[in-house]
């Protein structure tokens, strides 16, 4: 119990550091304080409605490692075929 509580309490510290310093961060590299806010919102709001998403369709389809192992791939692919730049956020134009 101690170790699963250790790894909760870790996982919920490295996901604070989204809205903590997130905002922060964007405004450091020229961001507006509202642009910065906006898209850290974004993301937690994307969070919010991903996480427990994922948690259901793993259970509906009985098969959690399959899951976890192939959104793992998508990720890392579109890691992969993001292309690199200073900014936080990518656009094409």
């Amino acid at each position: 119990m101690i170790v699963a509580g250790l790894i909760w309490g870790l996982f919920n510290v490295g996901f604070a550091m989204i809205f903590s310093f997130g905002p922060s961060l964007l405004a450091e590299r020229g961001w507006s304080i509202a642009a910065a806010g906006s898209a850290i919102s974004l993301v937690m709001w994307l969070s919010v409605i991903s996480v427990p998403a994922g948690g259901y369709l793993a259970d509906r389809f009985k098969r959690p490692l399959t899951l976890a192992t192939a959104a793992s791939l998508i990720v890392a692919g579109l890691l992969a075929w993001l292309p690199r730049s200073d900014a936080v956020i990518t656009s094409s134009s």
